[in-house]
């Protein structure tokens, strides 16, 4: 819940990158708030590995900054309390590693289901990435339906994964080149592409358009 290698990082290419923190939730001032927007700070995660309890209050006050709220969940154990305070997030959210539903259970299932309803309130994003494959190395394939489907459903809603598979992962690891690659065979339309890996990322974070 330090953001400083983060901030300091921002501030040395501020228009190069976008940040988002993990925050002290109970601690953290308006002020403060304010200086890290000021500095490129655009979003804040939410995950349930750390957080026991959404703090409602939080997420109000950050879309109030216009930052945008990343939940890292896993869609199968979501509860119904959880469902409801991710649909209702105020302003701009995120779905994290494809919102990791089962791939076992395909992309017709009730988490994938979830997935798709977060995409139809015209606030959320869903950030592509392998990480919820059952399987231990490439080709991944399992995850190639759920791909599919949200690029036939709202390709501009989507965005690249590309912190995954780097932290806290102790399967073979993947190379970044091939992690590309895939995405060509996922997305063999080059203009989907681009809203993918530019122009989404652009409205959403607030770069400035090339």
């Amino acid at each position: 819940r330090n953001y400083e290698i983060a901030l300091h990082a921002q501030c040395r290419y501020p228009d190069r990158l976008r940040t988002v923190v993990i925050l002290p939730w109970d601690e953290i001032t308006d002020k403060e708030l304010q200086l890290l927007t000021d500095n490129g700070v655009v979003g804040a995660r939410v995950s349930w590995r750390t957080e026991s309890e959404v703090n409602l209050n939080m997420i109000e006050r950050l879309t109030g900054f216009g930052w945008s709220i990343h939940y890292l969940i896993r869609a199968a154990e979501v509860t119904d309390e959880w469902k409801k305070i991710i649909l209702s997030t105020p302003g701009n959210f995120v779905l994290e590693h494809t919102g990791y539903p089962p791939a076992n259970k395909g992309a017709n299932s009730e988490e994938f289901q979830f997935v798709l309803e977060s995409l139809e309130t015209e606030r959320c994003w869903v950030k592509l990435s392998p990480r919820f494959s059952g399987q231990e190395d490439f080709p991944f394939s399992d995850t190639d339906e759920f791909i599919f489907k949200l690029t036939e459903h709202a390709p501009s809603r989507l965005l690249w994964g590309s912190d995954w598979p780097h932290p806290q992962y102790f399967k073979p690891m993947p190379n970044d080149v091939r992690l590309l690659d895939m995405v060509e065979n996922w997305v063999p339309d080059e203009s989907i592409r681009n809203l993918i890996f530019v122009d989404n990322p652009a409205e959403l974070f607030g770069f400035s358009k090339i």
